[in-house]
């Protein structure tokens, strides 16, 4: 048997596989400087929870490799996270993010290694990166969109983002292009970024849809990023209805399908007028009742997959419902009958026993039966 409960720290194995980093290269005179940009999700690692915070703690070893292999330039990091909510440290949707940026002198070719180690677990990650061509003098090009570094290569149309590229060695200017016609030129201003002077210019994403390369080109020769440009009212549409899906667990049934049925501009205004009318702190920018009902979602979908969405399942149901228990008890490998958890819930006076009969990792609740078919009178947002 084993038992663990929520109100005390819970330790597991991590495997940091989520860990990601990306590096950028600009050309100095005598030197390149490196631009270092690395997150981890909270899933990966282990928090230990200290009075009401959840802290976890974790190293970093970037190695530069030249093309003979020998090491010629490290970086040590330690980092101390901090969270406030304990769901939030199972969720790979949180992450930590760090930039950094260092100089390497007669750097032409070779690899960057990085080393991940969560300190609270035995938990170690390796990712590299090979560096085959030089850099050109052109240097590489960053994106920046709300004080945060684009790693992929999606944008929405209309929005703007910040465009960086190197300065120190010859000045250019700037490109947008789209299937290989040129659309628009960009003169940068010099700018400090990371503490290293590059050239910078604002770019609004063209209203139209498609694949655009960005450029910066000087006397010499030329960098690119390609970027992917999409409607991002199409994926709101998307996103309004999850979240109308999403929204079974808080709507009677003969309202909730009539809500199904409608367009989306009155999805979205129902959505507005249900959560405000559930808002604690109508006076601030948070709504902290809509913030726990769909965090609950989210974990539950990530926690307990089964078949169907997590929180379809009955314990991922339960959850959405009353929240994390006070204590599990986790039967999952009997020789004498099938896997069982018992969840208890101590200030309701509740217990649910869900049951792996079919031993394929499907639990369905056993105990009290009936449960789930009155679910919205026990419903509980806090």
């Amino acid at each position: 048997m084993k038992i663990f409960s929520f109100l005390l720290p819970i330790f597991a194995f991590a495997s940091l596989s989520s860990a990601g980093f990306q590096i950028y290269r600009e050309p100095l005179s005598e030197k390149t400087a490196f631009l270092a940009f690395f997150r981890v999700s909270s899933a990966d690692l282990i928090f230990v929870r200290d009075d009401s915070l959840y802290k976890a703690s974790y190293g970093l070893i970037l190695e530069v490799f030249d093309e003979n292999n020998d090491v010629i330039h490290g970086e040590i990091l330690q980092r101390k996270w901090t969270l406030s909510e304990y769901v939030k440290t199972l969720m790979r949707s949180v992450t930590d993010e760090y930039a950094f940026s260092f100089y390497v002198e007669n750097f032409t070719r070779g690899k960057i290694v990085m080393t991940l180690s969560d300190k609270n677990s035995s938990a170690v990650q390796q990712l590299s990166v090979s560096l085959e061509r030089p850099v050109k003098t052109a240097g590489e090009i960053i994106l920046m969109k709300n004080d945060t570094i684009v790693l992929g290569d999606v944008t929405g149309i209309g929005e703007i983002v910040s465009v960086f590229a190197s300065s120190s060695v010859f000045p250019g200017n700037f490109v947008l292009k789209k299937n290989g016609i040129r659309i628009s030129e960009y003169e940068g201003s010099v700018v400090e970024f990371l503490g290293i002077e590059m050239f910078s210019f604002t770019l609004e994403i063209p209203q139209d849809t498609g694949v655009y390369v960005i450029a910066f080109e000087n006397p010499v020769d030329t960098s690119e990023r390609v970027l992917m440009a999409i409607d991002r009212l199409h994926v709101d549409s998307l996103r309004i209805e999850k979240m109308i899906e999403e929204l079974v667990f808080a709507v009677p049934p003969e309202e909730y399908r009539s809500l199904r049925t409608r367009n989306i501009q009155r999805k979205n205004e129902f959505l507005n007028d249900f959560w405000a009318s559930k808002d604690p702190t109508p006076s601030t920018e948070r709504n902290e009742v809509m913030e726990t009902y769909y965090r609950r979602i989210s974990f539950a979908e990530e926690r307990f997959v089964e078949g169907v969405k997590g929180w379809r399942t009955d314990r991922g149901r339960v959850y959405v419902l009353l929240g994390l228990p006070d204590e599990i008890e986790d039967y999952s490998f009997q020789m004498d009958r099938e896997p069982y958890q018992v969840w208890y819930y101590y200030s309701r006076g509740i217990k649910f026993i869900f049951v792996d009969e079919h031993l394929i990792g499907d639990y369905e609740l056993t105990e009290p039966r009936g449960w789930l078919d009155v679910w919205r009178s026990y419903f509980d947002y806090n």
